[in-house]
């Protein structure tokens, strides 16, 4: 531990000096991960003792920041820590470069991480990238991440960036692109920043939202342009849901939603599981800009039938697990479902179950301490099962009454005082 009296001295002798960076033991193993956080968090107590503001980077050698992301071992406590990778290239003949761990599946294996460190106060930098392997589009390419995530950029290959032609220095071919990617970022027009026009529950639109409920927010540059898709394997976290996709986050009075869905349009999250009532505060993040918070009414419970494509039918399925609607609705794939039949339907914000949900977790489950009253065409339909099932859907099996005429009957169902959205139907026919 050699290093902590060196860097308690010049932690002292330089505590007054801003502009000083600091950066831990690079590459340190990381095979033993408590040992791997207790010396970091020596040494940065040591810098902080002298120097409490200053931006520390810590790089973690391939595998500490997943750990800290699972829970394996504590986060960081200290304010101003900078999460530092490192990216390089394989091997290509002349070139004896070994390629870094967090080359390979990236930017897949990068994103998650990066996102997690940016939602718990830590910045993020690709503080080592480039050099003898570094063919195009790869500069393009993490450049371009760089701008979408806000991923600060350092580069230390500084052998291959200049030579010396008698007095006279010049970029060499490496250098020029490295110098082109710089100016790139630095000349690209700064981010708009995303307008929220709309939080509503995802099924319906009406503008009220709940705890452990799917909301979408619908506006402007909600997403960087041409950004359109939903989560991916690769953004989990084992079995945690993402909290970002490509640098978009969305808050629920501070605390971060889970990010099912990303467009310049339209974001689908489901609210964390604590309690909300009254005005919440909902606020979107793209590519390091937040926009305006917006005002939004919550309550215990905002319950909703899930929809087929917009609505009205609901969407359900038979006992065989087939789909249930019209026969027009998807040809082939749908049917009406028969008076008599016990038919499963799907919704969302019908509150706490037996099981209390762990916030972030895909696996959610637990029965409804009372069944809801469901209506179809007006006359009350005996309800077998009411409980949730997975992130924030509810599933209730439900038997249609004999007495229903053929075609597209109303639904409706209500719970604790709450009902859900008018306007939907499932169809009936003998």
């Amino acid at each position: 531990m050699g290093a902590l009296p060196f860097w308690s001295a010049f932690a002292k002798r330089y505590a007054a000096d801003p502009a000083v960076l600091y950066g831990t033991w690079e590459n340190m193993s990381v095979s033993d991960l408590d040992a791997w956080s207790n010396n970091q968090n020596q040494l940065i107590a040591t810098i902080r003792t002298y120097n409490p503001q200053a931006l520390v980077f810590v790089e973690d050698g391939g595998t500490a920041y997943e750990a800290i992301a699972a829970g394996t071992i504590p986060d960081f406590a200290w304010s101003n820590v900078v999460w530092t990778f490192h990216l390089y290239n394989a091997s290509v003949a002349g070139c004896t470069e070994p390629a870094s761990p967090r080359y390979a599946n990236w930017p897949q294996n990068l994103t998650p991480v990066v996102n997690f460190a940016q939602l718990h106060g830590h910045a993020a930098a690709i503080t080592e990238w480039g050099g003898c392997n570094d063919s195009a589009p790869y500069h393009t390419n993490i450049t371009s991440f760089a701008k979408t995530l806000g991923v600060a950029l350092a580069y230390f290959d500084s052998s291959n960036l200049m030579t010396l032609t008698g007095s006279t220095w010049q970029l060499t071919a490496i250098g020029t692109k490295v110098a082109q990617a710089y100016a790139t970022i630095a000349s690209g027009s700064a981010a708009q920043a995303p307008a929220i026009a709309l939080v509503a529950n995802a099924e319906g639109d009406v503008p009220v939202i709940a705890p452990n409920t799917w909301v979408e927010v619908k506006g402007a540059n909600l997403a960087p342009a041409g950004d359109t898709r939903i989560w991916q394997g690769s953004d989990f976290f084992g079995s945690q849901m993402p909290t970002q996709l490509d640098g978009v986050s969305v808050t629920v009075n501070g605390k971060g939603a889970y990010v099912y869905y990303i467009s310049p349009q339209q974001i689908n999250i489901l609210t964390p599981p604590d309690a909300m009532q009254g005005t919440v505060r909902i606020q979107v993040t793209s590519a390091g800009v937040a926009s305006a918070s917006v005002n939004v009414e919550a309550q215990p419970l905002a319950p909703a039938f899930f929809v087929f494509n917009g609505g009205p039918q609901v969407a359900a399925e038979h006992a065989d697990g087939s789909f249930l609607g019209s026969a027009t609705l998807y040809p082939g794939f749908t049917t009406p479902a028969k008076p008599g039949e016990t038919v499963v339907l799907y919704g969302n914000g019908f509150g706490p179950t037996s099981s209390p949900v762990v916030s972030g977790s895909t696996a959610q489950s637990g029965i409804l301490p009372v069944l809801p009253a469901i209506k179809i065409g007006g006359v009350t339909a005996t309800v077998l099962f009411g409980g949730l099932i997975g992130p924030g859907e509810f599933q209730f099996n439900v038997v249609v009454p004999s007495s229903l005429a053929d075609g597209d009957q109303p639904i409706a169902a209500t719970y604790n005082g709450f009902g859900t959205q008018p306007g939907t139907v499932i169809t009936v026919k003998r």
